[in-house]
């Protein structure tokens, strides 16, 4: 059964930690952390295969980014091959043609957007409002709640926070009523307790 957005938020209140694995070798600390939701920012086809079972086991969302992965073609046959192989349950992007290959293909999409600036900002805004993703992860993570009034109100994508995120003082600034949660790659943040995210 295809993951939900509800799926994702639910999990996300239960733990608004994700792991961003660089390694994916390091898919079984993620886990023992108890991050209930997995992004692979890279890795290949082969190790994603070891990566989903064990996501699959521990009932953990596993998002690939579809960007970085290697060894799968990046369009709608490709995604649709690989999750109906694989338990994956969304993708994350920078591209508004893999959100619509990706939502095609019955996957959660997680578009991320780069807030270097103003003017990258609102193409951002008009990108989710064409292609509209399940959520949004804001990089760097430690601007998302920053931007937050500049977003449009209502009908906007779900807000993850992702990058230059490393202590436990910037986790719980930047998880803000409005950000569902975080992504890192700092294990400390992994291991950490929700209670100490809600202060």
């Amino acid at each position: 059964m295809a993951a939900t957005v509800g799926d994702l938020l639910h999990r996300l209140k239960l733990k608004p930690v994700i792991a961003g694995l660089r390694d994916l070798s390091e898919i079984d600390d993620a886990l023992e952390a108890g991050c209930q939701v997995i992004f692979a920012l890279g890795g290949d086809v082969f190790q994603l295969q070891t990566v989903s079972e064990k996501c699959a086991r521990a009932s953990a969302l596993l998002f690939i980014h579809a960007d970085l992965m290697k060894g799968i073609a990046v369009d709608e046959a490709g995604l649709r091959f690989i999750s109906g192989l694989m338990y994956i349950s969304g993708i994350l992007t920078t591209r508004s043609y893999l959100v619509r290959a990706a939502k095609e293909a019955g996957l959660l999409t997680i578009m991320r957007l780069f807030c270097l600036d103003t003017e990258a900002l609102q193409t951002g805004i008009q990108a989710c409002g064409k292609c509209q993703p399940h959520a949004v992860e804001v990089l760097p993570g430690l601007v998302a709640p920053k931007i937050l009034p500049r977003l449009p109100q209502g009908g906007f994508p779900p807000l993850i926070a992702g990058g230059l995120i490393s202590t436990i003082d910037e986790a719980r600034a930047t998880l803000v009523p409005g950000i569902a949660g975080l992504s890192s790659s700092n294990r400390e943040l992994w291991y950490s307790n929700v209670q100490v995210f809600r202060g």
